[in-house]
């Protein structure tokens, strides 16, 4: 048994406490809202960018995950998310005569500069444009200063049950791609997110950084097209770049698992058909 705190129990951080609690762990939840506690967790609640929140975090603890979102899309959201959060909560740790060993901190691909295309891996370097990514590699950077021993990994993509607008998007025929203009997508299922985060908690030296995304790196299209397919719904429609968000437009690179595979944890659903079959069957029947 162990004592774990999972500081931002959302779509992700919730399972990752749902399957721990189901295994006989003892899990601390971390968070704002009194609302969707899991069950079986016991609750902290508050801004973990108050250091006197901290100072409830149990002394057991050995284990922490920081899965901590951003309360909206603004800048300072990100700072108090990625960096006032995790300072505080290391100054907190530093501070007190605690059992922690590890922390794992879900960071973004969103980090990586590179759209044209091109392979990224955990050494590729960042120089984020946006502001908001570059709060999260100043995060990244706190978390590497902390006495014990820490992992930022970057996610993308994150679907599956609940986060359903990729599908909506293609059956309201509201689905576009950029003309002429690859755009590679990398996802990661909610489930091998969580499996994934507690596989990484429990192996023995691990890396700094690893990247989660499953092993189907793919078009846009490709998947637009292939979920069409698989309803019945129109063809993703062709749009001018100028005519298209800034995601679109800019989020274009392949990134590798390597690092992942090689720590010995096993995809549920290597691939987006894999995810988005087992999700449009629920989607068809409902």
């Amino acid at each position: 048994m162990t004592d774990t705190l999972i500081v931002g129990p959302g779509f992700v951080g919730g399972l990752v406490a749902e399957k721990l609690l189901n295994r006989g762990d003892r899990v601390w939840v971390l968070k704002r809202s009194e609302q969707d506690v899991p069950q079986g967790a016991t609750p902290i609640f508050g801004n973990v960018a108050d250091e006197t929140i901290c100072a409830e975090i149990p002394k057991s603890i050995e284990t922490i995950y920081y899965a901590v979102s951003p309360s909206s899309s603004e800048l300072d959201s990100y700072r108090e998310a990625y960096v006032d959060g995790i300072r505080a909560l290391l100054n907190q740790l530093s501070r007190s005569t605690n059992r922690a060993r590890r922390l794992i901190m879900t960071s973004s691909t969103g980090v990586y500069h590179q759209k044209d295309g091109s392979w990224v891996d955990e050494s590729s370097p960042t120089k984020p444009e946006r502001n908001s990514a570059a709060q999260i590699l100043v995060g990244e950077a706190i978390l590497k200063e902390a006495a014990l021993e820490t992992i930022s990994y970057r996610l993308s993509g994150i679907y599956g049950p609940g986060r359903n607008r990729l599908i909506r998007m293609v059956a309201a025929g509201q689905a576009t791609y950029v003309e002429g203009q690859p755009h590679f997508t990398n996802r990661i299922h909610r489930e091998d997110c969580a499996l994934s985060l507690i596989h990484l908690m429990e192996i023995e030296k691990p890396e700094p950084i690893y990247i989660g995304v499953d092993h189907d790196t793919a078009k846009r299209v490709e998947v637009l097209s292939w979920i069409a397919e698989q309803i019945g719904a129109p063809q993703p429609r062709a749009i001018q770049a100028e005519a298209a968000s800034p995601r679109l437009r800019f989020a274009n690179k392949r990134c590798k698992n390597d690092l992942l595979v090689a720590s010995g944890y096993p995809f549920r659903f290597p691939s987006y058909r894999d995810g988005y079959e087992a999700m449009l069957k629920t989607w068809k029947a409902g």
